[in-house]
């Protein structure tokens, strides 16, 4: 019975400390603002084997009223090697306010990642 507590607790704080791990990202992302329509998504792949970016979704909010402006979605399908780098652009249908905040976020197998640009 001893041997079973103690492997039972052996087993949990394995767990327990290969979660934290599990939580990090693979991909970073930086967005920066460009004039017009569209900002810029730079995606960097932080891990030692290749990764598939499947789609990225952009939500643009005006900073004077708090409200949605703009809702994008598009398919990458971009296999990124280990440290790659890749630079795409995420455009809105209609002009971004003078004041914006954009939420971008990039899905991939096994989960996504997501910046915020206050602009």
């Amino acid at each position: 019975m001893k041997l079973i507590i103690r492997s039972a607790i052996g087993f949990l704080f394995l767990v327990a400390f290969a979660f934290p791990s599990l939580a990090q990202s693979k991909l970073a992302i930086r967005t920066a603002p460009l004039s017009g329509t569209c900002v810029v998504v730079s995606v960097k792949n932080l891990q030692t084997a290749p990764l598939n970016a499947s789609s990225a979704y952009l939500v643009v909010f005006d900073q004077n009223n708090c409200k949605k402006v703009c809702d994008s979605k598009i398919g990458l399908n971009k296999d990124l090697k280990p440290c790659e780098l890749f630079r795409f652009k995420l455009c809105c249908s209609h002009a971004l306010p003078a004041k914006y905040i954009a939420y971008v976020k990039i899905f991939y197998a096994g989960g996504y990642s997501e910046d915020w640009l206050w602009n």
